[in-house]
């Protein structure tokens, strides 16, 4: 045994090892004695002959190894959505997410981002060996991807793909109104789409408006193309309004898509109301609570009254050339009128306004004379035009007609909570 170990430290770990494996079967065996020469010298034999075996799968494995080590190693490849990755950028169909896969090799780290820089958020496959795109990819996009990417060894390089998304068919797009202003108490907000939209409680979802004061408040669809969101009451004086509309990446069915995203920043000012008496002939102007003035005024003549309810301000213009033949009244005719008017607050889109009139002035204060504005004296007119702005309250009493529900200066307030609530699409 000695004399196995005595050689055996000549020759490296390994070797000692088998060497010591077979001198301990030899020994159970009988087959071992320490210090005999016989057996000593046919051990000893036994040993080279290990060493010699065990020399030769040595050098054989050692050649292997260096083979091995120095062997070149193929790079991990990528593809996109099973196309190799590299030349002309993949395109995505629309709705479907992006896939990276790589063979002989692994992902480390996916960056995936648009031109604007926002990155879309993966997931990885398993063994690392792909990622998949979880957020939409917006279409008609070009997005690039760096892939951190691991071979066999272990060894990490960088490449970077690019890819797009196709086109959408139609594009669905939509406005805010009012946008980025000061407005009066009244003040609805407004979203106007392109299109029909097909799918009205998708896209409430995707409204949304913000409150530093908060109320109650509900969107209400005036028409396939437009919807319209108001409080229960009127805004409080101060309030601010932040309202997002979010289409961009929108899939709305059979390939229209949404791809932008649009806000507002709105203010509400004073709480100016005014109240017209048709049957007073007067004018009471408030500003939060506080009268202000009480104007003389004529109203709408029995032949063409006054619409009666809640009108909001919907723009003002220092001049208008107002023709009796837009509203269906021959300018030849004893009612027809075609007269550059002062000082002039559109109430209503069917042609109300609160205006200059210095050829009533006889009448304001004591009868109806007009074809359904509201006419002050001109200083009157001239100041209350300068108080007043989009969204303020001009409410209209104890006149004979009925305001229209249709009109933009009388569809909001003239209608319940109730029938407004029924007017929105269910979101849950």
């Amino acid at each position: 045994m000695d004399d196995i170990r005595d050689y055996s430290r000549q020759y490296p770990f390994p070797v000692r090892q088998r060497v010591s494996r077979l001198a301990s079967s030899l020994r159970r065996k009988g087959l071992l004695v320490r210090r005999s020469g016989t057996v000593g010298t046919a051990v000893t034999g036994v040993v080279l002959a290990v060493v010699a075996l065990t020399g030769c799968q040595s050098a054989s494995g050692s050649a292997a190894l260096s083979a091995a080590a120095t062997a070149p190693v193929t790079p991990p490849s990528v593809t996109v959505n099973g196309q190799p990755a590299g030349g002309e950028p993949t395109t995505v169909p629309l709705g479907q997410p992006v896939t990276f896969a790589v063979s002989d090799g692994s992902l480390r780290q996916t960056t995936v981002h648009v031109s604007d820089g926002m990155e879309i958020a993966g997931v990885v496959g398993d063994r690392a060996q792909s990622w998949t795109s979880r957020d939409p990819l917006w279409p008609g996009t070009q997005y690039d991807a760096t892939l951190a990417v691991a071979d066999r060894r272990g060894s990490v390089s960088q490449q970077v793909v690019r890819f797009d998304t196709a086109a959408p068919t139609t594009v669905l797009d939509g406005f805010i109104l009012p946008d980025a202003t000061t407005v009066g108490v009244g003040q609805p907000i407004t979203v106007t789409f392109n299109r029909a939209v097909p799918d009205r409680a998708a896209i409430q979802r995707r409204l949304s408006v913000s409150m530093t004061i908060p109320v109650d408040g509900a969107w209400h669809w005036m028409s396939d193309r437009e919807v319209h969101f108001r409080p229960r009451a009127y805004w409080p004086a101060g309030e601010h309004l932040d309202v997002a509309l979010k289409l961009k990446g929108y899939d709305a069915g059979q390939g229209m898509w949404g791809m932008k995203d649009h806000t507002s920043s709105i203010t509400v000012g004073d709480a100016v109301v005014s109240r017209v008496d048709a049957a007073a002939h007067t004018m009471t102007v408030t500003s939060n609570g506080q009268e202000l003035r009480t104007i003389p005024i004529s109203a709408g003549s029995a032949k063409y009254p006054s619409a009666n309810g809640v009108h909001i301000v919907l723009e003002k213009q220092a001049s208008i050339t107002m023709d009796s033949a837009t509203v269906g009244i021959p300018r030849d005719s004893p009612d027809g009128y075609y007269e550059t008017v002062l000082w002039d607050v559109r109430i209503s889109n069917g042609g109300a306004f609160v205006h200059a009139a210095p050829w009533s002035v006889g009448a304001q204060g004591n009868s109806n004379v007009s074809h359904g504005c509201v006419n002050l004296a001109p200083s009157a007119a001239q100041w209350f035009y300068g108080l007043a702005r989009a969204g303020d309250i001009v409410e209209v009493v104890n006149s004979t007609r009925d305001p229209d529900p249709g009109d933009a200066g009388t569809a909001e307030w003239n209608m319940s909570w109730e029938d407004w609530l029924s007017g929105g699409a269910p979101t849950s």
